[in-house]
């Protein structure tokens, strides 16, 4: 099975059958000719979604299509080629966080895009540079907002501890969520501590917990996992009889439904799996010298007496609890714009990448401007970041990729 032969129902998703189509048809001519020699590793992380069956997978790639379709047509012709390298990396990425990373950056082009036509790709380098050995940083965008020209750059921001807790969340929740063909009914939430890391994890007492779940319809367990303590609590999952056209009950938790006429709507066993932070100052310190860290290593990039604009990019896919973005906003408030050090920096957009593609998709983030920046954010840039202001400077059509 593969992107081009699957067949799924996307009734209820974000795409449909024919963006499905186009994009089987569209990505496949465009990747052949970026990358030729793709498909010879088969473990990369682009061929584990193009040969995976399973519905995330194929939206994801429809997506990406959409991504580069529509980037083509708003990046300025000299910088097509860029454009393709770009889309090379992602494809010939052999880790996931390569790819991820890429990831990331096509969809902070596609944003700034959408608000500023036509984009510059590695705006401060000429064709001679760019091709050099020795080529010199860049920020990855450029963009006239207004009369300003206005450099990007996106950079993914890691947490150690966060992407060990999102491997940890993956492979605890994709072992409950495994056992979905069993016959259960039980609503499960699972309480992760923070600090937990893979190799803490024991599948035996995951096995003797689910062995609990099984024969018990409630139960409340903590399970010690090398010191560690992961809280698991289930109960029967709700059921309600729900007749077509009536409104869905507003219930707290995941629940099944059964129609009228004993039609199934829902069942098997739902999961919850979260965070949970018991230090919150060492919480804080980890991200702290993380987006330090990130900061520093972007000054050379972006400190080029211009407006500019930091995309600090998150891509953990598990359940990140919504506190490290607001401490991450508190510590740009209180602790980086305050700093001469950091008076290159016009503003940053804390970014979520795309992952829900249940409704219309759509990468979602917040921004704050830097008051002491020596290249402050006009409000023709806070109208874009906001997107309520889109700045054209030439009329433009889509690219033909093929």
């Amino acid at each position: 099975m593969s992107f081009l032969t699957f067949k799924p129902d996307l009734t209820g998703y974000a795409f449909s059958e024919q963006d499905l189509l186009e994009a089987q048809e569209g990505l496949i001519k465009h990747v052949d000719r970026v990358a030729p020699q793709w498909s010879e590793n088969r473990t990369s992380p682009f061929c584990r979604r193009w040969y995976s069956d399973v519905i995330p997978q194929t939206l994801f790639l429809i997506d990406l299509w959409k991504t580069i379709r529509f980037l083509a047509g708003r990046v300025i012709p000299d910088h097509l080629p860029r454009l393709d390298d770009k889309m090379r990396s992602l494809i010939m990425a052999t880790s996931e966080k390569q790819f991820m990373d890429n990831w990331a950056e096509l969809q902070v082009g596609h944003m700034i895009a959408s608000r500023a036509v036509p984009i510059e790709i590695e705006p401060l380098l000429s064709q001679q540079q760019y091709t050099s050995s020795s080529k010199p940083p860049s920020p990855d965008f450029g963009a006239m907002i207004n009369d300003a020209r206005t450099l990007f750059e996106a950079t993914v921001i890691r947490v150690q501890s966060l992407d060990d807790y999102s491997s940890v969340y993956e492979y605890i929740n994709n072992f409950f969520m495994s056992q979905l063909a069993l016959g259960l009914s039980r609503s499960v939430d699972i309480s992760i501590p923070f600090l937990i890391e893979r190799k803490d994890v024991s599948h035996q007492q995951l096995r003797l917990c689910f062995h609990s779940i099984r024969n018990n319809e409630y139960g409340d367990v903590y399970l010690n996992m090398n010191g560690k303590s992961v809280h698991v609590q289930w109960r029967p999952l709700p059921f309600f009889i729900w007749e077509e056209g009536d409104p869905l009950p507003k219930i707290e938790g995941v629940f099944a439904a059964l129609g009228s006429e004993g039609v199934e709507f829902g069942g098997g066993m739902g999961v919850n799996a979260h965070m949970r932070v018991e230090d919150g100052d060492l919480f804080v310190d980890k991200i702290r010298r993380s987006l330090t860290n990130t900061l520093r290593g972007k000054k050379r990039q972006l400190n080029n007496g211009m407006p500019s604009v930091l995309f600090l990019c998150l891509t953990q896919s598990a359940k990140i609890p919504e506190e490290a973005v607001d401490i991450i906003q508190e510590l740009l408030d209180e602790e980086v714009y305050s700093k001469a050090d950091y008076d290159w920096l016009s503003a940053v957009v804390i970014h979520n990448t795309k992952s829900d593609y249940s409704n219309n998709p759509s990468s979602s983030g917040t921004f704050s401007v830097n008051p002491n920046a020596e290249h402050l954010a006009s409000q023709d840039l806070i109208d874009a970041l906001r997107l309520e202001k889109t700045f054209f400077r030439w009329k433009y059509e889509f690219g033909r990729l093929g």
